[in-house]
């Protein structure tokens, strides 16, 4: 199979863009993928939408020049389950004036590597999402350039129904990939991984498809693997003296003494979007917080809790975008307040002096080089009153649904959403080149 030719700068492209499977940030994947499926093809690529898991069932002939919409049959897939309302639902056409001209893989340099600090501009500044802002303005904040940016996978307030998802593919079926779904991605130039969460993000699927030659965006296996895993993330972040919280990890067939004080975080070692994270203030929630975490693997992180401001800040292929601050109405950042519009307010370039900006930043690129990461990632920070400034984890496929964090930095940045995407390809196309 020939690819399309990086090299001569051909950047109209076959994409497959891989979301849903079964993990608990399944809703996620399938909002984060509908809006970069929409994305790509406003930008003129050959793109198609799949759930990982459910795969396709019908004829793959000339499957890249059909004009099917596929976040709708996506949609139409998902109604088929129970709860379809909270698991893919799709809302009606954004008004054309939220959907401005795409930029295409032309973008100029200067827009595409821009890593804006301190010194932002007053009307990045002004950026702010802030909980009394509309779901429309929210929309709005990610760039109101993603096309169709209106008809987004809505992300319910619980995690979804695995066990709904698992009965769509039938009794018998065997594996991850879905029906067709390795062919197709061997079919493509490049497939965008839109996945969350356990066989999406921890290496799996990115180990199969560099076996298989598949040319995928995001890091590759091995700093997949060191980012999931949390209780090896601290371990790491230890000895390259990057500030993180003290904790411990607890095994579930093993003793839950602990020495860390109340109150106290607990969370699963190898999840994402604040799923089964609690905080603990007395025995009672510890037991309860325990319970709960270890549903979700067989190891837990206690650490201490640190109350104060919540940041987060991407890295792009090295280089760190503007700091955006994470204040929740009620509660912390957790799976809730993380994609439900009006509950957290969102400010990009968050308001810190220019050193202590500056400070999250190099921190950041240095998380991504401690991991041995790759392409685009975000590492979420906490800071104390005293301003002491803690890594808490880093996302190697962080979000991109309307309420993510990722796109407003880079909008910050002077990237809107289509251009956004186009970079993310750009540092895969520049990856497989050198391989």
């Amino acid at each position: 199979m020939v690819r399309a030719d990086w090299r001569k700068g051909c950047f109209i492209m076959k994409i497959v863009v891989l979301a849903g499977g079964i993990s608990t940030e399944r809703d996620v994947s399938l909002s984060s993928g509908n809006m970069i499926y929409r994305a790509l093809k406003k930008n003129g690529h050959r793109a198609i939408l799949l759930d990982v898991y459910l795969g396709y069932e019908g004829d793959t002939e000339g499957i890249f020049e059909r004009d099917t919409d596929w976040a709708a049959r996506m949609a139409s897939v998902g109604a088929e389950a129970p709860d379809a309302a909270r698991m893919v639902s799709v809302g009606a056409e954004a008004p054309d004036a939220a959907r401005t001209a795409s930029v295409g893989a032309e973008a100029s340099d200067a827009a595409r590597t821009a890593s804006v600090g301190a010194e932002a501009s007053d009307a990045a500044r002004t950026a702010s999402v802030g909980a009394e802002a509309s779901d429309a303005a929210r929309t709005a904040s990610v760039g109101a350039e993603a096309p169709d940016a209106g008809r987004l996978v809505s992300v319910g307030e619980k995690a979804p129904d695995l066990d709904a998802v698992r009965a769509l593919r039938g009794e018998g079926a065997q594996g991850f990939f879905g029906p067709k779904v390795l062919e197709l991605c061997a079919e493509a130039d490049c497939v965008f991984l839109a996945l969350h969460g356990a066989c999406g993000e921890d290496g799996r699927v990115q180990a199969c498809f560099e076996l298989l030659g598949i040319p995928c965006t995001g890091a590759d296996f091995t700093g997949s693997c060191l980012a999931m895993d949390k209780g090896i993330t601290k371990d790491i972040f230890r000895a390259h003296q990057i500030p993180t919280p003290s904790g411990i990890r607890l095994k579930k067939d093993g003793s839950r003494e602990k020495s860390i004080p109340y109150p106290c975080i607990v969370k699963a070692s190898c999840g994402g979007s604040s799923i089964g994270v609690r905080i603990a203030r007395n025995d009672a929630e510890y037991r309860q917080a325990l319970e709960e975490a270890f549903q979700y693997g067989d190891e837990v992180i206690v650490e201490e809790y640190i109350k104060g401001r919540e940041f987060s800040v991407g890295v792009m292929d090295g280089r760190a975008l503007p700091v955006i601050e994470m204040a929740p109405r009620e509660g912390f950042y957790d799976y809730r307040n993380k994609y439900q519009a009006g509950t957290t307010v969102e400010t990009c370039p968050a308001v810190l002096p220019r050193e202590k900006t500056r400070e999250i930043q190099e921190i950041a690129e240095k998380v991504f080089q401690a991991l041995r990461l790759k392409s685009y990632t975000r590492m979420d920070f906490v800071m104390s009153p005293q301003g002491r400034v803690f890594c808490l984890e880093a996302n190697t496929l962080p979000g991109m649904t309307a309420t993510s964090l990722l796109p407003q930095e880079a909008a910050a940045a002077g990237m809107d959403f289509g251009m956004l995407c186009e970079e993310i390809l750009r540092m895969c196309a520049e990856a497989e080149k050198k391989a």
